[in-house]
């Protein structure tokens, strides 16, 4: 039986091992399973607890580390001019 988009997948990768990260991850990010319902600023949703979407995974991560808000942070991601985009 085919799961929905909705529901938890499961994604087992090798590529994806963090004990192979040349920076330490913390276990509580390591098997983090994939769930498309739990996005930042999703009903209920509150750090890795039953799963993330990588968004969710990427801004819990960065809160590990201590970086502000990806849209906030000034020193490590930088601006785009607007007259840049076309």
């Amino acid at each position: 039986m085919l799961k929905s988009l909705a529901e938890t997948v499961h994604m087992i990768d090798p590529r994806l091992d963090l004990s192979l990260s040349p920076i330490p991850i913390r276990a509580r990010f390591h098997g983090v399973i994939y769930n498309a319902e739990r996005f930042p600023g999703g009903l209920q949703t509150s750090g890795l607890e039953g799963g993330a979407n990588c968004q969710q995974y990427a801004y819990e991560l960065r809160r590990h580390f201590g970086f502000v808000e990806l849209w906030e942070d000034r020193n490590h991601t930088p601006g785009v001019r607007s007259d840049a985009v076309s």
